[in-house]
């Protein structure tokens, strides 16, 4: 069993500035049953938490699931008080061993 927690991605992310470290094309798994998931948010940015208004998040991995990437690169900063994630959703979840975990996915990262 694991527990879902519904927030918005602005919830999240404001405050928040980040650093690309990952831009990749997602792979279907059978492990994960993630094909549907895939086919409607083909890819994944990685990024680390540069800074936080809340001085709570500072060093911390995201992984966002985009239908675009637009003209992001790695190594580029985005600040939340300036861009959105479109059509965001964010989810925490528990798995069986404890381990909670944030899952932001949306359209794209857009200028507010």
């Amino acid at each position: 069993m694991s527990l879902k927690v519904s927030l918005t991605s602005d919830q999240v992310l404001k405050g928040l500035q980040i650093v690309i470290t990952n831009i990749q094309v997602r792979k279907v798994s059978a492990q994960y049953n993630n094909e549907a998931d895939v086919k409607e948010y083909p890819n994944m940015l990685r990024a680390t938490v540069i800074k936080d208004t809340s001085n709570v998040n500072e060093g911390q991995a995201l992984a966002i699931k985009l239908k675009n990437t637009g003209n992001y690169k790695v190594g580029q900063v985005v600040d939340f008080d300036k861009t959105q994630l479109k059509n965001g959703k964010a989810n925490l979840w528990a798995n069986q061993r404890g381990y909670v975990q944030v899952s932001l996915k949306g359209d794209s990262l857009d200028a507010r």
